[in-house]
Order: C-alpha cells, then structure tokens, then sequence
C-alpha cells in the first residue's frame, strides 16, 4: 500500500532523473552521424536507427566501440539497436562516448 500512497515523490524524481537521460541520449545520438532516433515518450530506451550508416551489421559496429546494445533484428529491424538510459549518468555518458568514436 505505501508504494501506491506515500512514494509520489520518489515517482517523481525518477520520472524526472529517465526523462533527463532520455534528452541527452536524444541529443547525442541524432548528432551523431549515420544514427537517429525519435524521442520516446513512455520508456527508458531508445531506439536508435543505425541505417544510415550503410555497414553490414549494426551491432557489430557497436560492439567494436565497446557497447553492448540489444540487437535490432530481434524486433525485425536489423539496421537499429536499443540502448538502455535507465542507469547511472555517468555509465550514459561513457556509452554515448563510445558511441561517438
């Protein structure tokens, strides 16, 4: 019962702390050329498109930049990858770095 009556607050925060996250790797991936993503309104990942980089595997590309993203082609998009924000901001910052290589 506390979790529905007394937690608003905490609720609030974190809500706040993933819309944050989600801002910044918006900004970073669409800056990044060759990758895009639409802002999401309702979850901590994003989807990002890589199909504009024209290699022949996506998450290839991204696992030689040292991250570790969900691969695309389990949703049938082979040429896009998700990437979890709901973490550290300091563990966003080094994902978006690696990224950005």
């Amino acid at each position: 019962q506390a979790a529905f009556t007394e937690c608003d607050d905490w609720h609030q925060a974190q809500l706040a702390y993933l819309k944050e996250n989600r801002d910044r790797v918006f900004e970073a991936v669409n800056s990044i050329e060759g990758l895009s993503m639409i802002k999401p309104d309702a979850t901590f990942l994003a989807w990002v498109d890589a199909s504009g980089l024209k290699v022949d595997n996506v998450l290839t590309w991204a696992e030689q930049k040292g991250v570790g993203p969900s691969p695309g082609a389990d949703f049938h998009q082979a040429d896009h990858f998700r990437i979890n924000y709901g973490c550290s901001k300091q563990m966003l910052e080094d994902i978006l770095a690696r990224l950005c290589q």
